[in-house]
């Protein structure tokens, strides 16, 4: 059966990380801030060429009118998390985002919310099987697995902040780049 990819855009400490893992159940890859690896806006589709499912992301949402553009067919949610509660997070980190970063990324997902087909969760949502259902179905194509749901739902995985940071650091020139690509 051939399934069409999907594209999860949250802002970050959304749960993404439980997410990528909660989706990629059996023999499904599902990707996880892969815009952070991308050289340039191909590598990102190259991904799924090249098997990738899905993904969760919580910067690529400043492409997402390429990603749709670009992935037709392609199924499309959000995880949306108060602002207010992302900066209380990230701050346990000693990370404090740059002056209206996520206020934009918050209002590009507000305007992907309006395109028809795309579905919306709250991070809270996601402790209710009912709307992990509506996920994990919109994404997957797939009746609702609740076996793989009871052995998953209540699993606190996150991701190695520190390293992700590090990342981040490391890479800040070639992110730039690409953002400057999508402009």
């Amino acid at each position: 059966m051939n399934v069409s990819p999907f594209v999860i855009f949250a802002l970050p400490r959304s749960r993404t990380a439980w997410t990528s893992f909660y989706l990629s159940q059996q023999t499904r890859f599902v990707g996880h801030d892969m815009a952070l690896f991308c050289e340039k806006p191909d590598d990102f589709f190259t991904a799924f060429d090249n098997g990738m499912s899905g993904t969760v992301e919580t910067g690529a949402v400043l492409g997402f009118r390429m990603i749709m553009d670009r992935l037709r067919g392609a199924r499309f949610a959000t995880i949306r998390r108060p602002i207010n509660q992302v900066k209380r997070s990230l701050a346990q980190f000693g990370v404090i985002p740059v002056e209206g970063d996520l206020e934009s990324k918050d209002r590009l997902l507000d305007e992907l919310e309006r395109v028809p087909g795309v579905l919306s969760i709250s991070y809270d949502d996601l402790y209710d099987a009912a709307y992990r259902r509506r996920l994990f179905e919109h994404c997957l194509q797939e009746p609702f697995d609740t076996k793989w749901d009871g052995l998953t739902a209540h699993v606190n995985r996150q991701i190695d902040v520190f390293a992700q940071l590090r990342v981040i650091e490391a890479r800040r020139n070639k992110i730039e780049a690409l953002k400057a690509m999508l402009r």
